[in-house]
């Protein structure tokens, strides 16, 4: 079973160099206050510079939706990290 906080490969390259990062920016949403700031978590792949889904509030969102990208019984090839498949518990696996 995966741990919370896992993150599964990069599902474009198959890169386990990932980071969950937050985004902090002017708020210029309608009714804000000047200088108010803003926020929003996303995961992303170091080596091919994916990233997303975007605009999560929490840390956990971002992590709980970018390891739902691919369904359990995919199999995937990735062009760095060799053949994958997805489990019935959603951790991804190493084929080849």
């Amino acid at each position: 079973m995966q741990k919370k906080g896992e993150l599964n490969p990069c599902p474009f390259c198959g890169g386990l160099d990932l980071i969950v990062h937050e985004l902090i920016y002017p708020d210029d949403a309608e009714g804000a206050a000047v200088g108010a700031l803003a926020a929003h978590w996303e995961v992303m792949c170091r080596y091919c510079g994916c990233k997303g889904p975007e605009g999560n509030p929490r840390r956990e969102v971002a992590i709980e939706l970018w390891n739902k990208r691919r369904k359990p019984g995919d199999i995937y090839r990735t062009r760095h990290a060799g053949l994958w498949e997805v489990t019935k518990t959603g951790k991804h696996k190493r084929l080849v």
